[in-house]
């Protein structure tokens, strides 16, 4: 399970990676060759988030800061770099989620290791490709971890 130290490495990946750039793409259904391949995963979307919901609220959306609050990671999204958030991406890693940027080194946790030398990895549930090129991927292959959307500040709303 990432520990407090692995949230934090990976918040701070994204800081490096993708903070300033706007999402000009996601893709919503599983890849890497899981048995769920093609598939949304309607149960790391929590809370009954669609892939129309999902994408409208970040597609085009400029990643304005990446937050950490114990093992929850969000990004803040607002619809110019310079001005105030619109919402939130949550991401809890859950037992085995991870957060990958292609062509970084892939996290490495004590109990299991990524493949980022594939791509997409294996169990990719969800991949944002950015305006600098750059592309963004959360696999987990248990999946206990959990996408979210929250509103503009996510500590208002549980789980934060």
């Amino acid at each position: 399970m990432p520990e407090l130290p692995e949230v934090e490495a990976q918040r701070l990946m994204l800081e490096a990676h993708a903070v300033g750039h706007r999402v000009v793409a996601v893709l919503l259904t599983e890849q890497g060759g899981g048995p769920r391949d093609g598939s949304f995963d309607d149960k790391v979307f929590a809370e009954g988030v669609s892939p129309s919901d999902f994408s409208s609220t970040v597609e085009g959306a400029f990643i304005l800061s990446a937050r950490r609050r114990g093992k929850q990671l969000w990004l803040e999204l607002g619809p110019t770099f310079a001005g105030p958030p619109s919402a939130s991406l949550l991401v809890h890693l859950g037992m085995t989620g991870s957060l990958l940027v292609r062509g970084v080194e892939a996290p490495r946790y004590q109990s299991f290791s990524i493949d980022a030398g594939l791509w997409p990895p294996r169990f990719t549930k969800l991949e944002m490709m950015l305006s600098s090129g750059a592309t963004i991927a959360y696999a987990d292959p248990r999946r206990f971890g959990r996408i979210l959307l929250r509103g503009p500040d996510a500590t208002v709303s549980p789980p934060l």
